[in-house]
């Protein structure tokens, strides 16, 4: 379907760098040797977008061919690959074919069986097996038309997913269940989020808007002006926390404040998890990452300050005994529910980078370098 509704600008800004961290050097001198885990595998020419709850399988990305791939969990071996394909754009010199690529993440959902692909153009499903259940540039809603592509989520049921702009809830397959174009407060989203079973979507654009499952606005919540960098439900669905430039944010669904994070450098509150019994808040910081009690109220329990540089990503199992976190450089730290360091790995990797540990706490993998995934087995 050609998609002549939307016109990309492209705007280049230049920040100037003002304090180098020494702490993103690329030395981890705090290497400990694999005691506690054996690197089952390693996957090269892909970068790993996400990996399946049980550990059974990960999501890898070609960004330089556009491909993405399916790998098992037992071998590390490929089971399918789906090239994303071109699509035509409107621009201003009149219509023209473009490649389409992976702009704003993907996710595999809770139960395994589905993948949303969030791309720049369009808004992809998949199954587990790679095969398309939904593919679209563009839908039309009360005789207008909207431009698919850009931020979007899928529940963990796999049956709903959310599209950011403008605000629009669709079936996997891609029917539409309402459409916030033109609604009194908005429909933009910088980030949007549904929760496990689909039951709440939340936007963030300036404020948090909170909504149940028929479009219906539950609350407006501050954002205390984080420039977030991700939004995410608990798996419980109880709770909603975000955070970016300006620190970071946990309350529950009645609007009531369980956690502020307050940062003053120029990156924030990079990443938080939460296992699934809401009981505990891991968060991702520049040079450090923390543990909080979070129920009855907020306690910090421990932070550890030798991780290198930023921590970009940040995971814990579902019983919270296990929690990984992916430093600068791809070096990658493995910590139990005490604190203590039980590995930590360099992995020759470069800025950027995502963890995952299954609920479990069995395995985990992380990306290294630029094409690298590399698979793990505690023991």
């Amino acid at each position: 379907m050609m998609n002549f509704t939307k016109i990309k600008y492209a705007m280049f800004i230049a920040i100037p760098v003002l304090v180098l961290i020494q702490s993103c050097a690329k030395e981890n001198d705090n290497n400990i040797p694999h005691e506690n885990a054996t690197a089952k595998f390693t996957i090269t020419g892909y970068k790993l977008l996400d990996m399946a709850k049980d550990g059974s399988w990960l999501l890898g990305y070609d960004e330089t061919n556009y491909k993405v791939a399916g790998f098992s969990g037992t071998d590390g071996s490929k089971m399918w690959e789906y090239t994303i394909p071109k699509v035509w754009v409107n621009t201003f010199a009149g219509p023209e074919e473009v490649q389409d690529w992976i702009s704003y993440g993907a996710k595999i959902t809770d139960n395994g069986n589905y993948i949303l692909l969030a791309c720049e153009y369009t808004t992809k499903i998949l199954s587990k097996n790679g095969d398309v259940i939904f593919d679209a540039d563009s839908f039309t809603y009360n005789n207008s038309s909207y431009a698919f592509g850009g931020s979007a989520d899928i529940s963990g049921d796999g049956n709903y997913f959310v599209l950011g702009n403008p605000l629009s809830l669709f079936t996997k397959t891609g029917q539409i269940i309402w459409c916030k174009a033109g609604d009194q407060y908005g429909s933009s989203s910088n980030r949007v989020a549904i929760s496990k079973k689909g039951n709440y979507i939340a936007r963030d654009m300036g404020d948090i808007y909170l909504y149940d499952i028929s479009g219906n606005l539950i609350r407006r919540i501050s954002d205390n002006e984080i420039v977030a960098n991700f939004l995410k439900f608990s798996p419980k669905e109880n709770l909603l926390f975000w955070g970016g430039l300006g620190g970071g944010k946990v309350i529950d669904l009645l609007g009531n404040t369980l956690h502020t994070e307050t940062t003053n450098d120029y990156y924030g509150v990079l990443d938080m998890a939460i296992p699934e019994s809401d009981s505990i808040l891991f968060i991702a910081l520049v040079g450090k990452v923390k543990l909080y009690e979070l129920l009855p109220t907020s306690n910090l329990l421990w932070e550890n300050d030798s991780v290198s540089g930023r921590v970009f990503s940040v995971d814990i199992s579902s019983d919270g005994s296990l929690l990984g976190a992916m430093g600068d450089w791809g070096n990658v730290y493995i910590f139990n529910r005490n604190g203590q360091i039980l590995l930590s790995a360099d992995q020759d990797g470069s800025a950027g980078g995502v963890i995952r540990v299954s609920t479990d706490g069995k395995y985990f993998c992380a990306q290294g370098d630029g094409g690298k995934i590399y698979y793990y087995e505690m023991k």
